[in-house]
């Protein structure tokens, strides 16, 4: 007659793969709030770089709005087409700036910082290019 159950080494099995696991998603769950830091830097110059891009391609003026200690940001703040942009939970820009993008492209007369949860969003004055820099690679 044979016993229903599990014999001991189905057991240790069964913990082995659980402890393996384990030690896959903890780090990745310890680090969450950077990576999203990082995330949303790379957020915000892409959506730096559609404002640019709209300015040329409409041949008008177009803004960005930053303002500090917000979870949000403003494309095309006072205007019709006014949108408005949430980063995720805990991340929040540490800058008040507004870029205003000529139809050339230009971002102004210097080169602008907007600090985003820890992470350098760059726009170079003399090209308009928008660079990531600082927190952890989107990797870690």
């Amino acid at each position: 007659m044979m016993s229903k159950g599990f014999t001991i080494i189905e057991l240790i099995i069964v913990m082995v793969i659980i402890g393996i696991l384990a030690i896959m998603t903890v780090p990745r769950m310890i680090n969450v709030g950077s990576i999203s830091a990082s995330e949303s830097g790379q957020m915000v110059a892409a959506d730096i770089r559609k404002t640019q891009e709209l300015a040329m391609a409409d041949t008008v003026s177009h803004q960005i709005q930053f303002t500090n200690a917000s979870s949000s940001y403003i494309i095309d703040p006072g205007t019709a087409n006014a949108q408005t942009i949430t980063l995720p939970q805990g991340v929040t820009i540490n800058t008040t700036r507004t870029i205003t993008f000529t139809t050339s492209g230009d971002p102004g007369s210097s080169d602008i910082t907007i600090d985003v949860g820890g992470t350098s969003v760059v726009v170079t004055r003399e090209t308009g290019k928008v660079t990531v820099s600082g927190g952890p690679s989107p990797g870690c």
